[in-house]
């Protein structure tokens, strides 16, 4: 049975591989760099700016696209799970949910599990952006880190917001998307330092920075100091 079921979830993943690049094929012009820097096995977090919802299911097929048979670990707002059709496909391929208001410590104790051993997607802003910037980042992001230690790869998405931006229902086609993969982000020294607020900040602060580097946007300098009240780090 249990031979079976890893059969199923295989074939599953690869029939989600196959439909997901069909339809990106027919409705954008999508441009993915840096995908070398994924690493194939260990703990490690894919981080990156939030601009649509589109932005999880394209990181998602991408990564799986790269690796068939690797589940991708991501948290999402529990209420994309109150709907049981939508909840279990979700689970299928490796989101969980998590409450966003409050502390869901069971949720944080699951992530850094898969952050210590497991592929792990994030949005460290919390939210999607309503101008295509990069906001302010969450701390407990940087705790989260620094307690797990994975591998970090900063990721830049660009272009997602002009055919679903927040708010729409009804999707804009053929525009240009890129997913762009940066190498690892360099947190050794941050290890050594007291597990305290200011070290948290100072790993996030270096993560976001990273991914502002992947965007190109230089400007973002006054933005990615800033650092965001803990909360859950979902999709929204």
């Amino acid at each position: 049975m249990a031979r079976f079921k890893e059969q199923l979830r295989k074939s599953w993943m690869l029939l989600s591989v196959v439909v997901i690049s069909a339809l990106v094929r027919c409705t954008m012009r999508l441009t993915i760099t840096g995908g070398q820097n994924i690493p194939r096995t260990g703990g490690h977090l894919l981080a990156a700016n939030h601009v649509s919802l589109l932005d999880p299911l394209l990181l998602a097929w991408a990564v799986l696209k790269r690796f068939p048979f690797s589940p991708l670990n991501a948290p999402a707002k529990e209420e994309l799970f109150r709907n049981p059709a939508l909840g279990l496909l979700l689970r299928s391929w490796g989101v969980f949910p998590v409450r966003r208001n409050g502390r869901d410590l069971a949720s944080i104790r699951k992530l850094l599990d898969l952050l210590r051993t497991r592929r792990v997607m994030m949005f460290p802003e919390g939210t999607r952006s309503t101008t295509g910037e990069l906001g302010k980042g969450n701390r407990v992001v940087g705790r989260l880190v620094f307690e797990s230690r994975p591998v970090v790869i900063p990721v830049g998405v660009t272009g997602t917001q002009q055919i679903l931006p927040k708010g729409k229902s009804l999707p804009r086609l053929f525009r240009k998307v890129r997913l762009d993969f940066g190498p690892a982000v360099d947190l050794e020294s941050c290890y050594h330092l007291p597990a305290c607020k200011e070290t948290y900040e100072e790993i996030l602060r270096r993560i976001m920075a990273a991914i502002a580097s992947q965007l190109g946007k230089h400007r973002q300098g006054n933005l990615i100091g800033r650092v965001a009240e803990p909360e859950m780090v979902g999709t929204r």
